[in-house]
């Protein structure tokens, strides 16, 4: 082996002295003095902004470019032409009669708490004091008021339709401010009345940088008026996405990306949530000619499961074992059918381990075999850790693994809309020669 020189020795002496003069300024930065510490999110950073379309693209052109590749899009004045948004006054939705009868859910502080419990209402009830009050209605979006809602364009193809999860209704006076979160599903937000502005952080490029505290509920606890960033230092350094939505906008907010929303003025929307489903690209074959005149005329998930957002782990493997008990052969092909695990793009070793873990839990008679019995029974006993639930804990690593295998897929989509518009470009450039 050669030996060092007297040069090696003072190079090899400089470099570890500069990485250990690195790793100790690591250690004592006084995150506090950063710019924007203790400033609302985003503070001091300069933000890039939404594309924004004039009109729906087809749903082909929408999956794959927007979609696929995770990139958010505003739809400038989309849904001007909605019934909904020339309708619906308080007066109008006063004079409807369902409106003094059925119930909504409503939060009692426009700076969302996710820690503290809502409570129910007549729509009319909240009509009447909801401008005088700091209480914000969130709701499924009731059967009587879906007739005014169209399905918006680049969601009508029978493959989207089927793959639709909810529909909810956010309405306030205004000044409600979200937590920063982020959804397992993909959005079309749609604003009727107010404004409201949007920060994004891109979860693709920063899926290991920023880390949600609340994982299990898909939010973080950072104080979006005052960030801290000796607490979230992350937050200091990311790039951030700005779109900023008038009445008769509508949003298109990717699967997964992280977003905090600040609204304004009398603001009234409804989104609509669909099945993160990336390697799905509208045809002429699969989207057939659908016509829904509302979405009165389409079904949505929670219409045929209403708890289904309200499921316990425990609960959600009950359906497994309804019929016959299971081997843990039959246990991971059930888990592989799902719709829950249907993000894996292929299953891996680390899958099945977790599904070993997750059955040896459910079987609580340890006879190898899962029956309705043992889902019954893990209800009453479940097991913890530190507190935590342990078939939750065992849900949050399979989202994990979800999450990565949707990115790269998000990165591939990426890169190939990347070479087809520079395809076209050199094929316009030579065009015009």
């Amino acid at each position: 082996m050669a030996s060092l020189t007297p040069c090696h020795v003072v190079l090899l002496f400089c470099t570890v002295s500069t990485f250990f003069a690195e790793a100790e300024d690591n250690v004592n930065v006084d995150a506090t003095s950063w710019p924007g510490h203790l400033k609302p999110l985003g503070a001091g950073k300069e933000w890039k902004q939404v594309i924004t379309l004039d009109d729906y693209p087809t749903p082909q052109e929408f999956f794959t470019k927007y979609v696929q590749p995770s990139v958010p899009v505003i739809f400038k004045g989309a849904a001007q032409n909605y019934p909904a948004f020339k309708l619906w006054t308080d007066d109008f939705l006063l004079s409807l009669p369902e409106s003094a009868t059925e119930m909504v859910s409503v939060e009692d502080a426009k700076k969302e708490d996710r820690q503290k419990p809502g409570y129910e209402m007549t729509l009319k009830e909240f009509l009447n004091v909801y401008n005088t009050s700091d209480i914000y209605m969130v709701e499924t979006a009731p059967a009587y008021l879906r007739k005014y809602l169209p399905l918006p364009d680049s969601l009508r193809c029978d493959a989207v339709i089927k793959e639709l999860v909810d529909t909810v209704v956010w309405f306030s006076s205004g000044g409600t401010k979200s937590v920063l979160h982020n959804d397992d599903v993909d959005n079309i937000n749609c604003l009727y009345r107010g404004r409201k502005e949007i920060l994004f952080i891109d979860f693709i490029k920063y899926r290991n940088v920023v880390k949600l505290d609340h994982y299990e509920r898909g939010y973080s606890g950072v104080d979006v008026d005052s960030v801290d960033f000796s607490k979230y230092p992350e937050l200091a350094d990311v790039e951030y996405y700005f779109a900023n939505t008038t009445a008769g906008d509508c949003l298109y907010i990717p699967y997964k990306w992280f977003h905090q929303v600040n609204s304004f003025d009398t603001n009234l929307a409804v989104n609509i949530w669909w099945n993160h489903r990336p390697q799905l690209t509208p045809t002429t074959e699969n989207c057939g000619n659908p016509k829904p005149e509302s979405i009165a005329d389409v079904v949505f998930e929670t219409d045929v499961n209403p708890e289904m957002l309200q499921e316990s782990p425990e609960e959600f493997f009950e359906k497994y074992v309804n019929d016959k008990s299971l081997s843990f052969e039959e246990f991971v092909t059930a888990m592989k059918n799902d719709s829950m695990f249907s993000l894996l793009t292929y299953w891996t070793n680390e899958c099945t381990q977790l599904a070993e873990e997750l059955f040896g839990i459910l079987d609580m008679d340890k006879d190898a075999v899962l029956s309705r019995e043992d889902t019954l029974k893990a209800k009453e006993e479940f097991p913890e850790e530190d507190g935590e639930n342990v078939v939750e804990l065992i849900l949050e690593e399979f989202g994990a693994i979800m999450e990565e295998q949707q990115a790269v897929f998000a990165e591939k989509a990426q890169k190939k809309l990347r070479l087809q518009q520079a395809a076209m470009a050199g094929s316009k450039s030579r065009d015009e020669l």
